[in-house]
């Protein structure tokens, strides 16, 4: 099984084919009720603009109007497809990280499957930034507190759909002339990503390593699999912070991409190797012994995350990573019991990110805000290598034959649902690519942070917040530093969990942050905030996912049909338990006796 180089599009994908659509609601979760559904699309290269508040309307316009070879796109389709789902006979659903990632419906009145995609797996950010960016129809802006017109509704849906329209056609004629691949071919920017790569950068093919002739190894797959995850995040010191700054790695994992070798070829399995024997290109199941330090540079990944301590450990690790331990004095190889070495490497991405950046430069110079569409390509073209080799859908039973094959049987608004998961190693399927990648970005970071180990304060991947005092040298290059934004005010609780002001407005980052509590803490000091959430805590509701309608729990509550709501909240302070933290509120690592692998 090889990954091999890929032919180029001929012609530019039919604009005809694309269809947006979006619904406008009520904005109480309770009571949500549809104002309007609609979609644009173009016939003849004529766009043509439908609305309605009648589902059936809407869907006899489907039937009756939309080529059958289209494709349907909304921003948001986990939430958008829901009130078609009533409407719809047979359902099939296809799922990623974030949701439904495709859905085909079909309809009473037609024996056609209708396609449905999440255009945010494509083109993943906010369809206002990108149509800033894009330079296309904007979004129209309702405040919902206030009175709704009728025209206010009919204007802010048409925007939406046209502005999605315009940027998905723009997108595809960006990349199209840059590199001959449409776009809208595939389901994810990741596919999209590594398929530019082939089609114009890959030489030779290259060998996946986990076939023996056609039979996939899951489970060494799987096993190397467990090297692959991201770079580090931390909090040093837990006090508040005033006057701070935050630096970036300029495009820290295309930089990783662009100097280093990455190990190709045959797999051998070696017991018990010796230190000095040991390829760069491989992974080793081994024993080390962690030096202790301010900031240590290796992870060990548990059931409750990702701890960097000191001490012993025992698992399997990047041989790059060994190498570089011992090199730097920063741990011992206690022992190496068994060794996946890579014949070959290559600089399989020098060429193809020295490129990007250049393009990317480039655009930036001129203020092109294009640049962002370079900037997703980058961000996105290894992480289809180390993707699970499982495929999940959800499909609405219609026969006997598909009971015997599922997973799982539930169901939803009297719908009877089976999921099945598919197991599959594909060409792509190259982990140890991804897992290096992931590795030597730890390890640009890790350098960063023993420079300033003294006066960090938190780190996120490729982030770090220093006090104002500390200068660092800064430039455009790929792997240096850039001065990203800065703070009057700072405080870190946990990872990815902080509170922020500038220009005394305060806001913070949290997972399950809705734009209703930053507006509620808009004007609180870090006293106020922290007495705030220390009391009354952080509670919301939200939309549940068809993943949470699934296996409901006593927070979810049904409306109607595919429609739900989860009650959520979130105490403070948050307990950081992956350093240990000194009455001084600064945190230094723990030994790893006290972790629970």
């Amino acid at each position: 099984m090889y990954l091999e180089p890929l032919l180029k599009d001929n012609e530019l994908f039919d604009k005809n084919r694309i269809v947006t659509f979006d619904t406008e609601t009520s904005d109480g979760l309770r009571g949500c009720d549809l104002w309007k559904i609609a979609l644009i699309h173009s016939n003849y290269n004529k766009t043509n603009f439908f609305v309605t508040e009648d589902l059936k309307e809407f869907v006899d316009y489907l039937i009756n109007q939309i080529r059958k070879d289209s494709v349907i796109f909304a921003h948001n389709l986990e939430f958008d497809i829901r009130f078609l789902l009533n409407e719809a006979i047979r359902k099939k659903f296809i799922f990623y990280s974030a949701g439904i990632l495709t859905a085909y419906l079909q309809f009473k009145k037609s024996k056609q499957w209708f396609t449905f995609r999440d255009s945010f797996a494509l083109l993943p950010m906010s369809q206002d930034k990108l149509s800033k960016s894009l330079d296309v129809t904007k979004k129209f802006e309702i405040d919902f507190e206030k009175e709704i017109s009728e025209k206010d509704i009919l204007l802010r849906i048409e925007n939406d759909v046209l502005g999605l329209f315009e940027i998905l056609v723009e997108a595809n004629k960006f990349y199209f002339k840059r590199y001959s691949i449409n776009l809208l071919k595939f389901m994810t920017i990741a596919q999209f990503s590594l398929s530019i790569f082939r089609a114009n950068n890959l030489k030779k093919k290259i060998l996946n390593p986990y076939f023996v002739e056609d039979f996939p190894l899951y489970e060494l797959y799987n096993n190397i699999r467990k090297t692959y995850f991201g770079a580090r995040v931390e909090c040093y010191d837990l006090n508040t912070h005033f006057d701070v700054i935050g630096y970036d790695i300029n495009a820290m994992y295309s930089h990783v991409m662009s100097i280093f070798e990455f190990p190709v070829g045959k797999m051998r399995i070696i017991n018990s190797m010796k230190l000095k024997e040991l390829s760069p290109f491989g992974f080793s199941d081994c024993v080390i012994e962690i030096f202790n330090g301010k900031i240590t540079p290796t992870p060990i990944r548990t059931k409750n995350g990702i701890y960097y301590p000191f001490g012993k450990i025992e698992g399997l690790y990047a041989n790059q990573h060994l190498l570089f331990l011992e090199e730097n004095n920063l741990g011992k190889i206690l022992e190496i019991k068994k060794t996946y070495e890579y014949n070959d490497s290559e600089y399989l991405f020098k060429e193809f990110m020295e490129k990007l950046y250049k393009i990317r430069l480039s655009l930036q110079a001129k203020k092109n805000p294009m640049e962002i569409l370079i900037k997703l390509i980058m961000n996105t073209s290894y992480g289809k290598f180390g993707q699970k080799p499982i495929t999940t859908e959800y499909k609405q039973l219609d026969c006997s034959d598909d009971f015997f094959e599922a997973e799982e049987l539930f169901s939803i608004a009297q719908d009877i649902y089976a999921k099945f998961e598919k197991r599959k190693l594909r060409n792509f399927s190259l982990v140890h690519i991804s897992s290096f990648i992931t590795n030597y970005a730890k390890q640009i970071q890790f350098n960063y942070l023993k420079k300033i180990e003294e006066d960090v304060i938190y780190t996120d991947t490729d982030s770090f917040i220093v006090p104002k005092k500390i200068k660092l040298k800064t430039s455009d290059k790929m792997g240096d530093l850039k001065l990203e934004k800065k703070f009057e005010v700072f405080k870190a609780f946990s990872p990815k969990a902080y509170y922020y002001q500038n220009k005394n407005i305060a806001s913070v980052k949290l997972k399950g942050f809705t734009k209703k509590f930053k507006k509620t803490i808009e004007s609180m000091d870090i006293n106020t905030f922290e007495k705030f959430i220390k009391h009354e805590g952080i509670r919301w509701e939200k939309y549940a996912s068809f993943k949470r309608m699934i296996r409901p729990t006593k927070n979810t509550q049904f409306i109607d049909g595919y429609l739900a709501y989860e009650s959520m909240s979130r105490s403070f302070p948050l307990q950081y338990d992956r350093r240990q933290i000194l009455p001084s509120l600064l945190t230094i690592p723990i030994n790893t006796k006290r972790i629970e692998v």
